[in-house]
């Protein structure tokens, strides 16, 4: 994740369960030795940036409850980690308001998509509330440019939903497919969604919405024999980037030249950068 100052800094679960971070204050420096954060935790831990620069980190632990830890400002130490309870499994999403409100979803162990929210920054939090679903894939999140949250996932029928404003009244709409894993989402300066996830196959499929707001376009085949999930990263004007780990163990990449264009074949990271 980038920092406000214009470092890096990563967090990894160790073969233990602790969460320890690496920083780096800048291109070309050296990374810091590793710190250990604690924590006992079961899947990845996800960082997320507050609007006053200090950075936040959530994860399921072996317990199956949701942890939370957070620096004590921008820059600052950071607090023990935070029981917020649930009986979850997976890796949650986290929505950030413009007011500092955090919205939780993650799966609870009947699958069920479940959320929590915080509404500002050092308030109690909310009981885990039910969004129905039975979900294979952890779930993704994206607020967009008006606040409105949009949440997707892979469903255990392997088609893929989607809901607009989860908690409010919003349902799961389903987007057909037949696919497995986590998608990654898109956004384009118009507002427009743009949705990639893996089918049974390996292949990545993308639709898009017609529309912010408005409903999606047929799914279109971008191939690729992928064994892990698509990272997807939008660029400034509105393209996309692709990046997934291939079943041979490499990391590839696909792109588009420019926006609402045909995609590039899939190439290996290494050979795309010699090119």
């Amino acid at each position: 994740m980038r920092e406000p100052s214009g470092g890096m800094v990563v967090f990894v679960r160790d073969r233990h369960g602790e969460v320890i971070t690496s920083s780096c204050p800048q291109q070309g420096a050296k990374w810091s030795p590793w710190i250990g954060l604690r924590g006992q935790i079961e899947d990845d831990p996800v960082a997320v940036l507050r609007p006053d620069g200090a950075l936040a980190l959530f994860a399921v632990g072996k317990d199956g409850k949701l942890h939370s830890a957070a620096q004590a400002g921008r820059g600052g130490h950071w607090t023990d980690w935070d029981d917020h309870g649930g009986d979850l499994i997976g890796r949650p999403a986290i929505a950030l308001g413009a007011n500092g409100a955090v919205s939780v979803f993650a799966r609870n162990s009947k699958r069920e998509v479940v959320m929590s929210t915080q509404g500002t920054a050092g308030a109690g939090w909310s009981e885990w509330k039910g969004l129905g679903g039975s979900m294979a894939g952890d779930p993704v999140v994206v607020t967009l440019a008006d606040g409105v949250v949009v949440l997707l996932a892979v469903g255990d029928d392997q088609q893929l939903y989607s809901m607009e404003r989860p908690g409010e009244g919003g349902n799961w709409s389903d987007l057909g497919g037949d696919f497995v894993g986590t998608p990654a989402i898109g956004l384009n300066p118009n507002g427009r969604l743009e949705v990639f996830v893996r089918d049974t196959a390996g292949a990545i499929h993308t639709a898009e919405q017609q529309s912010a707001h408005g409903g999606w376009s047929a799914w279109t085949d971008l191939g690729g024999e992928l064994e892990g999930d698509p990272v997807a990263i939008s660029r400034p004007d509105g393209a996309c980037t692709l990046f997934a780990i291939g079943r041979d163990g490499d990391m590839v990449t696909a792109h588009q030249p420019d926006p609402d264009s045909p995609w590039e074949p899939w190439k290996d990271l290494v050979d795309s950068l010699k090119a």
